[in-house]
């Protein structure tokens, strides 16, 4: 995929992601299987006393499962899950799964929270889409993993501030040409 093409499909996705946020959601009648225990999610929003004071349990776990599945036309993270490993080797695969797999949990933990609480934005989660989708073509996905998995923690636990998120900061990971100028 061009780079010019993946950052029309990504702004694409922020339109459609804010448009989303103007939509009252209802909470799914039965907790979808293909994602992460409800209870994991659960002990994250029992965790966050600040969030809880803005935000229902339902609205939350409502964009959790719209992370996993999309909403309207938006992407969710099970279909960006697909697209990394397809076309990996059943050996590339087994290893990398788990990592997307931490990755969506911490992400989708984080991001379904009331919009002024939580510390992962929807920029964020455009501009990682991004950094992945260039990995993949670089077969680099397993060190972007690693890197926006520990970003991700770093962001929950205040040890990495949010303005840090930038292109540049996996220029290291991507190829050279695309990286500069962003």
């Amino acid at each position: 995929m061009s780079y010019m093409k993946t950052m029309r499909s990504a702004l694409l996705l922020g339109v459609i992601a804010c448009a989303g946020c103007a939509t009252v959601p209802t909470e799914p009648a039965e907790w979808p299987s293909a994602i992460p225990t409800r209870a994991y999610y659960l002990t994250v929003y029992a965790g966050d006393e600040n969030n809880q004071a803005t935000q229902t349990l339902d609205l939350y776990l409502t964009w959790v499962v719209r992370f996993y599945h999309g909403f309207g036309p938006a992407e969710g993270w099970k279909k960006i899950e697909a697209k990394l490993v397809d076309g990996m080797t059943p050996q590339e695969t087994m290893l990398t799964e788990p990592k997307i797999a931490y990755l969506g949990m911490l992400m989708s933990g984080e991001w379904a929270k009331d919009n002024k609480k939580r510390r992962v934005t929807t920029e964020m989660l455009l501009l990682w889409g991004s950094v992945m989708t260039r990995a993949k073509g670089e077969s680099n996905v397993d060190a972007v993993l690693d890197r926006l998995i520990a970003d991700v923690r770093g962001i929950i636990c205040d040890e990495v501030k949010p303005k840090e998120i930038k292109t540049a900061r996996y220029a290291d990971l991507l190829p050279a040409k695309t990286a500069k100028g962003q």
